[in-house]
């Protein structure tokens, strides 16, 4: 019985083959990452943007918009929600399980490619404990990688919201500043006092005038928001809808890509990283075999 580099020896000589199917593993999971993320952001570009255009831009919408502002309301979760819908968080939670569930088989596949190609004309039995001792270092060193993603995805929600709401309330607060301005103007030309006191009453509260507008002016007052609202609304989504719809596209498509590639940069290096440790294992470990004297 004599000590042999066998693994070392069929590894070296399939190179090429390791090689090539651990890019066959690298290209399915950036595949399965592609396909995941895109199908978790896939209502949100064709449905909910359009949806929240039409509340943003319509009356009931924007008075919700500005009395979760007024009354510090959870504006935020408003916003969110409307965009990215109420289940955002659970939709990439099940992305990034389905993510690591393909990154898990396509190492075990990998893994089995390797050995069946270290272990050729190795005399299994004869090199049982060897190989049962490899296993175990292998597994040790998966167990070791799948912690490290376990975090992965980990509040992606939470950041995509707090950006896409800040980008919102920028518009929702220049839209403010516009209806504003136009209650002044209204004062300005000598239109409907009483109308004019209860509006600019009621100018800092929006839906909130009933709250802190003056009591005689509140039936005038809310007459003369409502109206100069609803113009407001219909000029302010003629001239501005579009714009608007775009940047909310392009900062949703840019957040989508900058997820698939935390993920790709997360996983990637890890698949390779276990292909070339595992390798090294095989060729490092003694293997006996028995030869004729």
């Amino acid at each position: 019985i004599v000590e042999t580099d066998k693994p070392n020896s069929n590894l070296s000589q399939n190179q090429k083959l390791v090689l090539e199917n651990l890019k066959l593993k690298v290209d399915i999971m950036n595949n399965t990452i592609e396909e995941k993320i895109n199908k978790t952001f896939e209502d949100i570009i064709n449905k909910n943007i359009d949806a929240y255009l039409d509340y943003h831009y319509s009356l009931l919408g924007s008075y919700m918009e500005l009395g979760a502002m007024a009354l510090n309301d959870s504006s935020e979760k408003l916003i969110k929600e409307k965009l990215l819908g109420v289940d955002f968080d659970n939709k990439i939670d099940d992305a990034t399980k389905e993510i690591i569930k393909t990154y898990k088989k396509n190492i075990e596949e990998h893994q089995t490619f390797i050995n069946n190609i270290a272990v050729k004309d190795v005399d299994l039995e004869l090199n049982k404990d060897n190989l049962n001792d490899v296993k175990e270092h292998i597994e040790k060193f998966k167990l070791g990688q799948e912690s490290k993603i376990a975090t992965i995805g980990l509040g992606v929600g939470s950041v995509i919201g707090a950006k896409i709401v800040t980008l919102v309330m920028a518009k929702i607060t220049a839209k403010t500043a516009i209806k504003t301005g136009a209650k002044v103007a209204t004062k300005v030309t000598g239109v409907g006092g009483a109308a004019t006191a209860g509006g600019l009453a009621g100018l800092a509260c929006g839906p909130g005038a009933f709250i802190c507008s003056p009591i005689g002016a509140i039936a005038a007052g809310t007459v003369a928001w409502f109206g100069t609202d609803i113009a407001i609304n219909k000029v302010d989504e003629a001239f501005n809808r579009e714009e608007l719809k775009n940047e909310l596209l392009t900062f949703i498509n840019k957040e989508k890509q900058n997820i698939k590639n935390q993920y790709a940069s997360e996983l990637n290096p890890k698949i390779n990283a276990f292909s070339e440790k595992i390798q090294t294992i095989y060729k490092e470990k003694p293997i006996k075999e028995k030869k004729k004297v």
